[in-house]
């Protein structure tokens, strides 16, 4: 589900705000998904937007892709190899 959606406004001023909001979020929750529009405001405030907290933009596949990894990483923590299954 999105965190914030960044175009309600075709605005560059107002999507860099809700690029803040979302950053805000992003240093509250560890990640914030924001969604938009390929409107021309839209992306040009995605270029010009910078966060000096560290907070980037990456596409969404990434932040996937970590969830992916660190859930496997829980299961095989939780599941050890079963040495047994040859003797079988």
């Amino acid at each position: 589900a999105r965190d914030v959606f960044l175009d309600t406004r075709r605005d560059t001023a107002a999507i860099l705000s809700a690029l803040d909001a979302a950053a805000a979020r992003a240093r509250a929750q560890g990640m914030a998904v924001a969604i938009g529009h390929p409107y021309p405001e839209t992306l040009r405030a995605l270029r010009d937007w910078q966060d000096k907290d560290g907070v980037a933009v990456v596409p969404l596949r990434r932040i996937l892709w970590k969830l992916a990894q660190d859930g496997a990483a829980v299961a095989a923590r939780s599941y050890p190899a079963n040495n047994n299954m040859e003797k079988e």
